[in-house]
Parts: C-alpha cells; structure tokens; sequence
C-alpha cells in the first residue's frame, strides 16, 4: 500500500505565525513597561532611601552596574522583541 504525501496549505501556517507575531509583540511591550516600572522604583528608591525586595539576578546587575544596566537589558530585550514580531507578522513563512 503506497502512502499518499499531501502538501500542506499556506494558509493556517500563515495565520499561525501571524498570531506567534502578535505574541512577541506583546512580550516585547511587557517588558519594555517593566523596565520602565523597574526604572522608576530605582530611581525612587535612590531619592528617598529604604529597602525593597529584589530577585537575586537583579541584585547583583544593580550592584555591578546599577539601574541602568538593569532597565537596559530589559529594554534591549524588548525592543528586540518588538522587532522580531514585526518581522515576523511582515514576512509569515520565516520563524526563529
């Protein structure tokens, strides 16, 4: 009995890569808000003094570089988001 190959269509692959598209986006804004957000609870906290609760990864960005290098990464990684879903939604067929 021979196996019958059928090609696969266009369509959903495009519409799914579309809504992967959309998908990255979103994680690129979420993150550039929370870069944002962690950028103005270093800047307060630097003003007024006092404690707050931090994971041990940012802790130690923030004692090797400081706020800056900690909302930087964030940023970078959502701004790379941000274009890797606008290329995505640009070009369907291409995924990373």
């Amino acid at each position: 009995m021979k196996r019958q190959i059928i090609p696969p269509t266009s369509q959903p692959r495009k519409r799914k890569f579309f809504f992967w598209g959309l998908g990255k986006i979103a994680l690129g804004l979420v993150a550039i808000a929370g870069s944002v957000h962690l950028f103005l609870r270093f800047t307060n906290l630097e003003a007024e003094g006092g404690s707050t609760r931090l994971s041990l990864f940012l802790s130690l960005l923030y004692k090797i570089g400081g706020k800056w290098t900690c909302c930087g990464i964030g940023l970078a990684g959502g701004i790379f988001f941000l274009y890797e879903g606008y290329r995505q939604m640009r070009q369907p067929g291409r995924s990373w």
